[in-house]
């Protein structure tokens, strides 16, 4: 029966739902307000055992229906299993079932239903089960059709839309942004409108079919909103030397690849009138520009008013605003509600949970290295999957939206929840005050970013260090760093976080890969060094990288590091020299070889898998920069062991510099107190 048009006629949503075939308990636990707050408490709204719901269902109730069918009868293909179980299986089915309210976003909180329902929500629920019956089928999503329907102030699902650009879908994205930058975020922090990047794209309304490409001045502050995407290749439209007067002319939307308009969409809709692309905003065929706005992109994204991620696009002909999932809603019903302090009667569509599977693979943004930082450093984002739009915002006040009766995975969002360490930077500086962070803090910090960051992939290899330039910009920049610490950011590194940022590897993982077409479990072969980082850098290789420095591990006190001129007289990246003293082991070159070989006494990652040492080059260096010392759990005394020293593999050019070659451990295991020698102590420059 059409319930929509029986709720323009008089009557309580009970009557309504009885003379629409609800039976009496369905229609009691929706169609009144008693029901909905018994739903909010525990044990939660007693409804019917497996025998009434199948009487119930015969009798045409459809909620009764998608009960016994989701539900009890989903147990039919068990096992009968013992006669004690089957007893117990039956003695369960005599019992009544309890429905009792979830919620996916433990932040929302009812408005008149249950006052203090907050987090503690979702503990008592897995607390209160008890022995109470569960079904098969899960949970039953309470979704409503439109924001005008006063059930929407109540149930915060929606249901799927075939575009993210819906009405009810761009609605609740910018109610999202507005509750963020109005204060309406515990902890979110919004100081007015950032000054605006160099160029940005005005598109405004008023502009209809066309967009500009506008100049701005040190004075301009306004809001605008960054886009962050997979080129995928060569883009049809760039801004270049001969085309840039054109594009301040303004040129028609429709020219852009199709993610670029999607953006632009998106943004209008947003009442936002500004809009910053990397293909448009740099002048792509200048160096000069290209290495000015490069310096700049960590402030670009963080002051952006939101950034928009398209996270599924390959391509920036791709595009991002159509959902890629079955919206069509199965074993659903339609059933009036009544809600306290309303006058009107809503309805909401309850349907069972579809859990649609999901791909282990990431998302191809995810796996893109410039879309780190971009993710990193924006305040706010709106990630466009394959399946929901997510919201996200530094303190974790997020939701997603166009989900329906899907279920929602906790997934990450655009990098991994170990380098979150980022987003509580302003809450560190409220908590403890300015140059609050210190060396270690710094150090853990950019090691779990460096793990992230390097098992992306880059169109361009040598765009390594600079894909990380922008968040060492934003931190030099920032009120962040100790006053106490050594401030110099170069190659990829801190000089205040040495000797822990020479102690890297290759980490044994393949480059990120969004389907399985693409990655392999297959590592592939590490067979160059770059120039454009010294040999004691990271960012000298192509490859997943990881810092072998634990906290339990004490930088050895005998190193000290000072930067000294390139040993060339040039100013290229990998000229940089570092002069170190520290303790160095001379090994012999069958010495080395019998060290890789064995396993034991010594472990040895290199760095490449071709022989980078010379031919000519009778033996290598064995630079030891820390120590592994800690108590013996195993003793009663806790008596403090050396378990090992670790540092990198070097050698000698005929110019009396060092280069690496890879990375070191040497087991000891003995008392800390008893003298351990190793090698020399000696200076050396390491390039």
């Amino acid at each position: 029966m059409d319930v929509l048009r029986q709720i323009l006629k008089p009557g309580s949503a009970r009557s309504i739902a009885n003379r629409g075939g609800y039976c009496n308990a369905c229609a009691k636990m929706l169609s009144t307000s008693e029901g909905i707050r018994t739903m909010c408490t525990l044990p939660g709204y007693r409804h019917l055992n497996k025998e009434e719901c199948r009487k119930s269902a015969e009798r045409g109730c459809t909620l009764c229906d998608i009960i016994l069918r989701q539900g009890w009868e989903a147990r039919r293909g068990q096992p009968a299993g013992s006669p004690q179980v089957v007893q117990a299986r039956r003695a369960k089915e005599a019992q009544p079932l309890y429905f009792i309210a979830r919620r996916f976003n433990s932040r929302w909180k009812p408005p008149s239903f249950v006052p203090d329902l907050e987090e503690a929500w979702d503990g008592k629920l897995s607390q209160g089960y008890g022995d109470m019956e569960c079904l098969d089928g899960g949970v039953i999503s309470c979704l409503y059709f439109t924001v005008e329907d006063p059930a929407s102030t109540y149930f915060p699902a929606r249901t799927i839309c075939d575009n993210f650009l819906h009405d009810q879908v761009m609605e609740e994205a910018a109610k999202f942004i507005s509750d963020c930058i109005g204060g309406r975020h515990e902890n979110c922090v919004y100081l007015g409108k950032p000054r605006l990047p160099t160029r940005v794209l005005d598109i405004d309304p008023s502009l209809g079919p066309m967009l500009r490409l506008q100049p701005t001045t040190s004075d301009s502050r306004e809001n605008y909103v960054a886009l962050s995407y997979s080129w995928g290749g060569p883009q049809p439209l760039t801004t270049i030397q001969a085309n840039i007067s054109k594009l301040m002319a303004g040129i028609d939307i429709s020219a852009l690849p199709q993610t670029l308009q999607d953006a632009v969409h998106v943004t209008r809709r947003l009442g936002v009138r500004y809009l910053w692309i990397d293909a448009l905003c740099i002048i792509q065929d200048s160096e000069q520009d290209k290495l000015a706005e490069i310096g700049r992109m960590g402030a670009i994204y963080r002051n952006a008013t939101v950034t928009l991620a398209a996270s599924y696009s390959r391509t920036a002909s791709d595009g991002f605003l159509k959902a890629c999932t079955d919206h069509k809603l199965s074993s659903s019903c339609i059933i009036p509600v009544s809600l306290p302090g309303s006058p009107r009667l809503g309805e909401v569509t309850l349907a069972v949970e579809k859990d649609e599977w999901r791909s282990i693979f990431p998302e191809p943004l995810r796996t893109r290295g410039w879309a780190f930082q971009e993710a990193i450093l924006s305040q706010r984002l709106l990630i466009f999957s394959k399946y929901d739009l997510r919201c996200h915002c530094r303190f974790e006040h997020g939701r997603s939206l166009n989900l329906g009766n899907l279920a929602q995975y906790n997934e990450p969002t655009l990098y991994n929840l170990g380098t979150r360490h980022f987003e509580r930077l302003d809450s560190n500086l409220k908590m403890y005050g300015d140059n609050w962070m210190q060396p270690w803090f710094l150090s853990d910090m950019w090691e779990a970013m460096l793990r992230d960051f390097t098992l992306r992939a880059l169109t361009v290899p040598d765009d390594r260090p600079h894909a990380m330039q922008g968040i060492a910009n934003e931190l030099l920049q920032s009120r962040h760093l100790s006053n106490n610490m050594d401030k110099t950011y170069v190659a990829g590194t801190w000089m205040a976080c040495l000797p822990d940022h020479l102690l890297w590897c290759r980490f044994p993982h393949p480059v990120l890969s969004p389907d399985e077409f693409g990655s392999s479990t297959r590592l592939p072969p590490n067979l160059t060094r770059s120039n454009r980082a010294p040999t004691w850098s990271w960012c000298s290789l192509d490859c997943p990288i990881w810092l072998k420095l634990f906290r339990s591990e004490q930088p050895y006190e005998g190193f000290l590091v000072i930067k000294t001129p390139s040993p060339t007289g040039g100013n290229e990246p990998s000229a940089l020299a570092l002069e170190i003293e520290c303790h160095m082991l001379c090994r012999s070159r069958d010495e080395f070889t019998s060290d890789r070989s064995e396993a034991k006494r010594v472990r040895i990652s290199m760095d490449l898998d071709v022989e980078e040492l010379p031919p000519n080059v009778a033996c290598v260096y064995y630079m030891m920069l820390a120590q592994n010392v800690k108590s013996d759990q195993s003793r009663v005394d806790s008596l403090k062991f050396l378990f090992y020293v670790s540092g990198i593999v070097t050698y000698e050019t005929p110019e009396g510099y060092f280069r690496r070659l890879g990375h070191f451990k040497w087991n000891v295991s003995k008392p800390a107190s008893e003298e351990f020698a190793f090698g020399q102590k000696r200076s050396a420059k390491l390039v």
